[in-house]
């Protein structure tokens, strides 16, 4: 039809596109990146790998920070090719490269960085001296659920499950017959599927630590309790004990949730360990401010009104969702409503 209408045009080749066009679109995303990137006066990111159809593996790198507006920006720099074995000097030569290329170091020190709990990246980013390391909180949520599931009488009755859908799905003759049968009974006509681990919400840094323990405190076991449902509760709960608590990132995490309208009371702290908290902030502030670069922010001293226990319990109120209730994290109201006191 072209030729019909413009003989002389001629359409542009694969090759042009694939070497003049696109490059040039990723060299101006490239160049504008770059120059928001510069604007930032720190730089958080993240980073995980995945396999493609081909059964290829990526690692992709995102880099996120708070501009002027107080407004989140994402950006995704790689989506690399990742043919080598995913060992730690490996992960941690890729992670220098991207940082080094990205000019994402401020004032002498490396990006905070989130990933998942895998021992290869966690190893990785301790070579490579990024710091703080902040472990995937919906990666870790998932990994305590496993565990809970793997209580043997879970694990069997689960087993027994997915050998039934595994049979459906293999054979279409009892596809067909489930379908007629759901039809006699009055049924919804609904698939048998397997069941998949994977982890979807990903909450705030702030919300990390108080999360946690409200986990902790819906899971602790009751007199009322089955032995089934306590073996499932203490497994989750073992398992989420012993993560965030190293002793910087749990201190980097307090710190989060103090700055936080939602948690600055910090009630699920005792005094002594809530008053070091806000003198950590107080400490950090006053460094910031004797800073030669930031000579524009002001500290304001107020009386030392640091709650006590009892007060930051009557100044709190803290809604605990039931178990069942999780899926809804992050949609809508906050897990924990904070309330001023009048």
């Amino acid at each position: 039809m072209i030729h019909v209408l413009e003989p002389r045009y001629k359409l542009p080749s694969r090759t042009h596109f694939s070497e003049k066009v696109i490059p040039s679109l990723w060299k101006k995303v490239e160049d504008r990146v770059r120059k928001r990137l510069q604007t930032a006066d720190s730089i958080a990111i993240t980073t995980d790998s995945w396999t493609s159809r081909a059964t290829e593996n990526y690692v992709a790198v995102t880099a996120h920070f708070i501009n002027s507006n107080w407004q989140v920006e994402n950006y995704t720099l790689e989506t690399k090719l990742f043919s080598d074995s995913h060992t730690a000097q490996n992960l941690a030569s890729g992670l220098h490269d991207t940082v080094t290329s990205w000019q994402l170091e401020r004032n002498g020190k490396g990006p905070a960085i989130s990933t998942d709990n895998a021992s290869n990246i966690v190893r990785a980013v301790k070579d490579s001296g990024l710091s703080p390391h902040v472990g995937c909180f919906a990666h870790t949520l998932n990994l305590a659920t496993q565990r809970g599931l793997k209580v043997s009488q879970v694990d069997r009755l689960l087993g027994r499950v997915r050998r039934v859908v595994t049979f459906f799905h293999k054979s279409t003759s009892a596809t067909s017959i489930l379908k007629v049968m759901q039809e006699k009974l009055d049924l919804p006509n609904h698939k048998l599927l397997m069941d998949v681990p994977t982890s979807q919400k990903h909450p705030t840094v702030s919300l990390i630590h108080p999360l946690k323990e409200m986990l902790l405190r819906q899971l602790e076991v009751l007199p009322s309790d089955n032995m089934l449902v306590s073996d499932i509760k203490s497994a989750i709960s073992n398992d989420l004990k012993q993560r965030y608590t190293d002793e910087n990132i749990l201190g980097f995490l307090l710190q989060a949730s103090a700055l936080d309208p939602r948690f600055k009371s910090l009630p699920y702290l005792d005094d002594r360990s809530r008053c070091a908290v806000y003198d950590n902030i107080q400490s950090a502030a006053e460094l910031l401010q004797s800073d030669s670069s930031c000579q524009n922010v002001t500290v304001k001293s107020e009386p030392d009104e640091t709650p006590t226990s009892s007060q930051a319990s009557e100044a709190t109120t803290i809604d605990v969702p039931v178990l069942p209730s999780l899926s809804t994290l992050g949609e809508g109201e906050p897990p924990l409503k904070v309330k001023k006191e009048n």
